[in-house]
């Protein structure tokens, strides 16, 4: 995702459109959200008319998710080898109940056309978090003719990895609260559906506008009734048996545990534990010096070793960190119930209440950071 550069802090963006970016002549693009190697994101609604009629399209069985007031995203994917995971992802989505910490979809396509249209005297309005969490720079966005693309729910406070870059580590107890939503999400993905996600990392946990964590980007998902020998997940989140080839393959659940170790870290220290799970990394290699291997490790590394010298780490999260990401992977909790049962998740969790007070207060101190280091607004087309 992408820096936001908009400064108005008491009323929402708006600017009078005069061409419009459109695909399918029934989605109005705004602008890209977010990119990677499979896929581009883009903030998007529904295109309407001059007259103001609703275009013909697809979109009627969920239409109060396509207005010029309630934005959703396009995931957009350009290559034919990512078309095909991007559909496999839709149907793995469209075909599960709804969960309030997985995103939701809306529509699949093939072969889109992006277009440009005229559309004088319209005025698009957006929440200021949106505009702040957002890149809101002003160009056109672009796609070549012939992308599939893919309609989902929009989360408007971005992501989780945007969220510790701009404020820093997390509370513990807002760190526990959000690790149960990851925690919700994974057991129904795990037990219900029985896929496992295989790229769990900051980046693919996104944070809606009510701060419910959602699962997302599942185009690397894998059943869990079966090994796997595939190469899947991001450096720095995948487990170390990830990165062996063997005929036997690796358990899907556990790999997922490796990463949500991970995640935990970097939510509570403010930076990741190491730069890959392999031998080869010079921080991984503490992980595994014997029984109390944790204390090199927390000594040395930079994000920990003030604290640790303090004695200011709790002991029951080093050992719950140091069990989600054990090297051998049956060493790891059996399941999600099980890692809810350590002592750590379970002590001096704060209320919904608490929880949505602390995580407001953290979103508009970046807002203010946003305006007092950009100081003018730009507003969104």
């Amino acid at each position: 995702m992408m820096q936001s550069i908009n400064n108005s802090l008491n009323q929402p963006s708006s600017i009078p459109a005069t061409m419009l970016q459109v695909v399918d002549d029934k989605i109005r693009v705004h602008k890209e959200i977010g990119s990677g190697l499979q896929s581009r994101v883009f903030l998007v609604s529904q295109y309407k008319p001059t007259s103001g009629t609703a275009a013909n399209s697809d979109v009627s069985s969920t239409e109060s998710a396509y207005t010029e007031e309630n934005l959703f995203a396009m995931k957009t994917f350009e290559k034919d080898e990512f078309k095909a995971l991007g559909l496999r992802e839709y149907q793995l989505l469209k075909n599960i109940e709804a969960h309030d910490n997985i995103i939701k979809v809306y529509n699949h396509s093939h072969n889109g056309l992006m277009s440009a249209k005229n559309y004088p005297n319209s005025v698009v309005n957006f929440s200021q978090q949106t505009a702040s969490t957002y890149s809101t720079k002003n160009d056109q966005p672009k796609l070549d003719k012939g992308f599939d693309y893919m309609t989902m729910e929009f989360c408007q406070n971005g992501d989780l990895f945007n969220l510790v870059k701009k404020h820093g580590k997390l509370s513990e107890s807002l760190s526990k609260n959000l690790f149960h939503q990851l925690l919700n999400g994974l057991e129904y993905l795990h037990s219900k559906v029985e896929v496992a996600h295989l790229d769990l990392k900051l980046e693919n946990i996104l944070v809606s506008s009510s701060y419910s964590l959602k699962l997302c980007d599942f185009g690397f998902y894998e059943e869990t009734n079966r090994k796997i020998n595939k190469n899947r997940g991001t450096h720095g989140y995948r487990a170390p048996e990830t990165y062996i080839q063997s005929n036997e393959g690796y358990d899907g659940v556990k790999a997922d545990f490796f990463s949500l170790g991970v995640i935990l870290f970097i939510m509570i220290f403010g930076v990741p534990p190491f730069n890959q799970a392999t031998r080869e990394d010079g921080l991984y290699r503490l992980f595994y010096r014997g029984s109390q291997s944790y204390k090199y490790f927390l000594r040395l590394h930079l994000g920990t070793k003030q604290q640790f010298q303090e004695g200011k780490i709790d002991h029951e999260l080093i050992e719950l960190l140091f069990a989600l990401m054990d090297e051998n992977p049956a060493m790891r909790p059996q399941s999600i119930a099980e890692i809810r049962q350590f002592s750590y998740l379970t002590k001096d969790l704060i209320s919904q209440d608490e929880f949505g007070s602390e995580m407001e207060q953290i979103y508009s101190k970046i807002e203010q950071e946003n305006s007092q280091q950009n100081g003018v607004a730009v507003e969104i087309q």
